[in-house]
């Protein structure tokens, strides 16, 4: 009888993993208004984190890095995140994995700072939605 609750306990906490969502907004990249620099080519999608999901805990994460010469990211920081801390690191290691290839307002394929703003959604709970003008409204993390 013992199995069978853990069995059930399992199966709810998968279900609920199953259910959970993390990604990058759709907006494309840019470095200023109607300027694009980078194009990402690969955008990797940030983990739950399962102590979140189980939770049930929605948020959002806003990171600012470095796009590289060649194409990859460096100097990850979270300008602001809702709830504090609980998406970061998710979040920068996600954005660690992305790629990007030069804008056409930057054949030269010059670094660059931007940033990106990640969300963390549940199925059946409301959205919690962060923007750039989060961070500047905050002090940085």
């Amino acid at each position: 009888m013992e199995s069978l609750k853990e069995a059930r306990a399992l199966g709810a906490i998968v279900l609920m993993l199953a259910l959970a969502g993390a990604h990058a907004d759709d907006t494309v990249l840019v470095s200023g208004p109607g300027v694009e620099y980078w194009t990402p080519t690969f955008r990797a999608q940030p983990d739950y984190p399962r102590s979140a999901a189980l939770r049930g805990t929605v948020g959002c994460a806003v990171v600012q890095f470095v796009v590289e010469a060649d194409g990859r990211t460096s100097s990850h920081r979270v300008l602001f995140s809702e709830p504090p801390k609980v998406f970061d690191r998710e979040a920068v290691d996600a954005l660690k994995r992305w790629r990007f290839e030069p804008g056409p307002d930057n054949p030269d394929g010059q670094a660059a700072l931007l940033t990106q703003t990640l969300n963390f959604e549940l199925v059946g709970r409301e959205r919690v939605r962060c923007t750039t003008a989060d961070a500047a409204a905050t002090d940085v993390q």
